[in-house]
């Protein structure tokens, strides 16, 4: 830094002296010599040739700095002109576009709403819709056969059963309707008769249930007659025929061979409310 500020003196010193000789030619050419004088000036600050190489090399590390310098400059453009500003139009077009498309989904989400309680609204009504509305069974076609063997006869009784129990009560009827058409004399016949009873029952017919259970009694013997007694006292409440009711009802718990507990404790329980 010192021989630094020696050489900047001593180049001003000169640069002042070549001034003030330029009106004093050399005594030989003509010409001042400037660096006779700079040669002068560095003698008597101190600087030797060394020192003169030195703070040119300087100089000259100094102006490869600045060249090297100003390249990476060059190279490396500030990050704002690397990458270009968004356009305006294309923003404005993206955020109509995000736009529509919410527009188009709050549409989709109602559509579906609406379909699924029309949806609902359809499952009720189905599930409350009354028997006779829905479309008619095909009914079991059964031919009666006259003179049907007992086993035969068995068979199709427990068909009928079957049918009655899965509350296909038109089938059950005519199955038990042509087991009665073939024979009466089965010990199954009273039994067929009063199942045609209950069929009528469960289908809400209730006069046709009333003469169903009656015909049971015209069977000698009848196991089934019991049953038929307290049917006939809820088809008449049924009917809201009150005393008709309270007679059927009465008469089965006169009768001491109906010996049911569980049947002759719903037949009082019915009796108080009449």
């Amino acid at each position: 830094m010192k021989r630094a500020v020696l050489f900047a003196l001593a180049a001003l010193l000169t640069a002042f002296l070549s001034a003030c000789a330029g009106s004093k030619p050399d005594e030989q050419s003509g010409e001042a010599d400037p660096n006779a004088d700079y040669s002068e000036i560095e003698q008597y600050l101190g600087l030797t040739e060394e020192d003169r190489q030195d703070q040119s090399q300087s100089s000259g590390d100094d102006e490869l700095l600045q060249l090297l310098s100003g390249d990476s400059e060059a190279a490396d453009p500030p990050a704002a002109q690397q990458k270009p500003a968004a356009d305006p139009a294309e923003v404005d077009r993206l955020v109509t576009e995000k736009r529509r498309l919410e527009d188009s989904l709050r549409e989709k989400d109602q559509t579906i709403s609406i379909l699924r309680a029309q949806i609902m609204s359809m499952e009720e009504e189905q599930r409350t819709a009354a028997p006779a509305e829905q479309a008619p069974r095909q009914p079991m076609v059964v031919t009666a056969q006259p003179g049907m063997s007992d086993s035969e006869y068995e068979y199709q009784y427990q068909s009928g059963y079957e049918l009655f129990q899965n509350r296909q009560y038109r089938d059950a009827m005519q199955v038990f309707e042509s087991l009665l058409a073939s024979r009466t004399d089965h010990k199954l016949s009273d039994n067929a008769q009063y199942w045609i009873g209950e069929s009528y029952f469960a289908l809400g017919d209730f006069r046709a249930a009333v003469l169903a259970f009656e015909k049971v009694f015209t069977f000698e013997n009848s196991n089934k007659n019991e049953d038929a007694q307290y049917k006939l006292g809820l088809c008449y409440m049924r009917l809201d025929d009150r005393q008709r009711a309270r007679e059927e009802l009465q008469s089965f718990l006169d009768n001491d061979s109906y010996t049911n507990a569980r049947l002759r404790t719903r037949a009082q329980d019915l009796l108080s409310q009449l």
